[in-house]
């Protein structure tokens, strides 16, 4: 990056070294176009940007009224100067930029299922159609063991969810910084609710249908090209509530136990780009 800045001023505000760093931090990635060259320099007091293209002279901009701070006035211009290569980069003086896959592979932690927490996991791929959209399909598993319905019973069950995943997310770089993503997600889960029953005599297995609607926020730290790490949060409301009965000898109900009318899951793993 050093290489394409060219600075023509004595303002100590503008090193070369800080500044390129900073065009670095701000592009999240440490290279550009080689036929970018960046001048900055001062007219009048008066900082400014200008930026070539094959020798080219393609855009200019002044900062009459720059931070007097001189590690906010790196920041600004070089955050403006980020934002001109992006899009010269990307725009149709380059080529177009690659779709981008992602894969995600998480560990979760869910709100009662409904007696005690379930724990699972989900893995999910999203392909970033464009740079604020990204389609996202996945695989979800969780499950709580163990659980009891009260009153002394010796009855023991365990829930299982086995669903697939389906969301439409918005993406946001925070900070203008392609290292840092946020997501906005809303979708719907599509699966099987098994319930597994001990303690029992005639103890039984029972599935049906689980289709929740989903919201979702995530964070993607982006470490390095091809890999980072996510954390993610989703609201589940289930169109149908469903619940646990144990029934006596003569079919009434003894105990029962209701899902709660919304699943909270939080997630963490890795992220692979491709």
């Amino acid at each position: 990056m050093p290489q394409a800045v060219e600075v023509s001023t004595l303002n100590p505000c503008l090193d070369r070294e800080l500044l390129a760093g900073e065009i670095e931090r701000w592009l999240g990635r440490d290279s550009i176009d080689a036929r970018i060259r960046i001048r900055v320099g001062e007219a009048e007091r008066v900082p400014f940007f200008s930026i070539a293209l094959a020798g080219q002279p393609r855009l200019t901009r002044a900062f009459p009224s720059p931070p007097r701070d001189c590690d906010d006035q790196r920041r600004a211009i070089g955050l403006s100067i980020a934002l001109a290569v992006d899009a010269l980069s990307e725009g149709r003086h380059g080529p177009p930029p690659p779709l981008k896959w992602l894969l995600g592979i998480d560990g979760a932690v869910t709100t009662r299922l409904p007696a005690s927490p379930g724990i699972g996991g989900s893995i999910a791929a999203s392909l970033a159609v464009l740079p604020w959209f990204r389609p996202t399909l996945g695989a979800f598993f969780a499950a709580s063991t163990d659980q009891d319905l009260g009153r002394d019973l010796p009855v023991r069950f365990e829930t299982r969810l086995l669903a697939m995943r389906a969301e439409a997310c918005f993406v946001a770089h925070p900070g203008a910084t392609l290292r840092l993503a946020l997501a906005a997600c809303a979708g719907t889960f599509l699966g099987a609710l098994t319930t597994v029953a001990a303690g029992l005599p005639d103890a039984r297995t029972e599935t049906e249908l689980w289709a929740p609607l989903s919201t979702a926020l995530e964070l993607h730290v982006r470490l390095t090209g091809a890999f980072g790490l996510h954390v993610g949060g989703d609201a589940l409301f289930p169109l149908r509530r469903t619940q646990v009965e144990v029934a006596d000898s003569n079919g009434k109900i003894a105990a029962e136990r209701a899902f709660p009318r919304a699943i909270v899951l939080v997630r963490f793993g890795p992220t692979i780009f491709f």
